[in-house]
């Protein structure tokens, strides 16, 4: 664990900022309100129902702005988060025009299912908007940042998983244990595994890095024919098509997250540095890869072993027959004392599955970031509500005083609690899905390099409802048992 002071300070600041930010348009309408119009909450709801229609103007320039980022900003990852603040600023600003027009929805459903105590929630809402609205907008943007980020993940993960299946197409991959990286594997013992008779191909493998005036370069010779090449996916090419240029020519291969980064196609150039000097070598296809964010260069090992005296193997991978046990085979294999010492063998089914708990083990920590997300949110609507509870006292006083029941009250104050989460979940969906959208299709392709597919089912959106509303009637748990057993003598006596 490592902390700085700049870390520190750079926390301080941007607290202390937005804080003071927060609290600048307000104290600038108190500056400018008279005595009277501030004494008097009605006058200040209006004006605030009546400033709506400017806010979703504000709202919907916000969203032009961030549509106007993405097509201008090229690969910059800045101006794709700068994107994103704009369009949940946009959200946010909308909130109060989104809230009137479900408001009026909800108004008669309310009433046919909850009779006048379900009518009077809805007003309650509508004539605290000054209040609701900032925790109904903070609340949808929790819930919203708790959709995207898994549909993301989810996405990621079922683009990583379709990719490993079609990857990973060997029974059995083996490589060298670390310490004995610079060795290589001994060809003969390679060419003994291959003789077993439950050995039907074995393909081989030899990392590189190269290094230019551009950086370091990954280099991957393979050692494979065409059946096996064809576990590279390759975007809009058919492997067959590009499969007798990359294992005759001066071909190779290079992945999605290495075009991306240096602008190549098919077709251009890449220049390596070989034994003999530099040597300019075409690209005949990209292909997706997930295994790294810098990218790899493929190219097939007799055309490595005609540019570098390198007769190293790295790694070797075992097409067995449909009769061999892929598991079984491997336990064998351990069983060699060379095997075993200097080589570590995995079956197809391993290395899948321990990829994929790497995956889910690298996103555990957005779990509790979207916790916090949501713990914030719910803060949020208990400051609101609490706040409203204290201006509205002597009124519900006068309800009890008129015949409203503790409990009638206490379902009043709950009942405006999960109207305002169900307003937030709708609003969080469609936040949700474009927050999705923006970190799949910019944020994470400007970062890696990398395209998902959006997968996206009708989980998301209920979970943002039911997460909505459970928050909401959570934070407004503590101020409805509250006014509810409040005598109604204490609250009219309120000053």
């Amino acid at each position: 664990v490592s902390l700085t002071a700049g870390s520190f300070a750079k926390a301080g600041v941007l607290a202390f900022g937005v804080t003071v930010a927060a609290a600048c348009i307000p104290a600038w309408e108190a500056m400018r309100t008279t005595p009277a119009v501030n004494a008097t909450r009605s006058r200040a709801e209006g004006e605030v129902r009546r400033r709506h229609s400017r806010l979703l103007i504000w709202g919907t320039a916000s969203w032009c702005a961030a549509a106007v980022i993405l097509l201008l900003s090229g690969h910059s990852i800045v101006a794709g988060f700068g994107a994103l603040f704009m369009i949940i600023m946009g959200f946010a600003l909308v909130t109060p025009a989104v809230m009137v027009i479900l408001l009026k929805w909800f108004a008669p459903i309310l009433f046919r299912h909850l009779g006048v105590v379900g009518r009077m929630a809805s007003r309650g809402v509508l004539s605290s908007l000054s209040r609701t609205q900032v925790a109904v907008a903070a609340l949808a943007i929790a819930v919203s940042a708790v959709v995207g980020v898994s549909v993301m993940i989810s996405s990621f993960r079922g683009s990583v998983e379709h990719w490993l299946n079609n990857f990973l197409r060997a029974d059995i991959y083996v490589a060298q244990q670390q310490s004995h990286q610079a060795s290589g594997i001994d060809r003969d013992l390679i060419g003994d595994i291959a003789l077993l008779p439950e050995v039907a191909n074995v393909s081989t493998g030899r990392w590189v890095t190269l290094q230019d005036e551009t950086g370091f370069i990954q280099l991957y010779a393979a050692g494979l024919d065409r059946t096996a090449f064809r576990s590279y996916q390759l975007v809009h090419r058919e492997n067959d098509a590009v499969w007798p240029r990359f294992s005759r020519h001066e071909s190779v291969i290079i992945s999605e997250p290495y075009a991306y980064r240096h602008d190549l196609l098919v077709g251009d150039d890449i220049v390596l540095p070989t034994d003999s000097g530099e040597k300019a070598f075409e690209i005949s296809g990209v292909f997706y890869d997930y295994g790294s964010d810098q990218g790899i260069v493929v190219m097939h090992r007799s055309i490595y072993d005609r540019h570098w005296n390198d007769p190293v193997v790295s790694s070797f991978a075992l097409y067995l027959t449909e009769q061999a046990d892929p598991e079984a085979f491997v336990d064998r294999l351990k069983q060699n004392p060379l095997i075993n010492r200097t080589l570590r063998a995995r079956s197809n089914r391993t290395v899948r599955e321990r990829s994929l708990q790497i995956f889910d083990r690298t996103f555990t920590i957005t779990d509790i970031l979207r916790l916090l997300a949501v713990i914030i949110a719910v803060v949020g609507i208990l400051s609101a509500l609490t706040a409203i509870q204290l201006e509205r006292a002597k009124e519900f006083a006068v309800l009890r005083a008129t015949g409203l029941t503790p409990r009638q009250l206490w379902g009043l104050i709950t009942a405006e609690s999960g109207l305002m989460g169900l307003i937030a979940g709708f609003i969080a969906c469609p936040l949700g899905l474009v927050t999705a959208w923006v970190l799949i299709f910019i944020i994470n392709r400007r970062s890696f390099g990398w395209s998902m597919e959006l997968s996206f089912n009708v989980e998301p959106w209920i979970t943002a409802l039911v997460l909505s509303i459970v928050a909401a009637l959570a934070a407004g748990l503590y101020p409805a048992l509250r006014m509810a057993a409040t005598p109604p003598a204490n609250a009219l006596r309120y000053e």
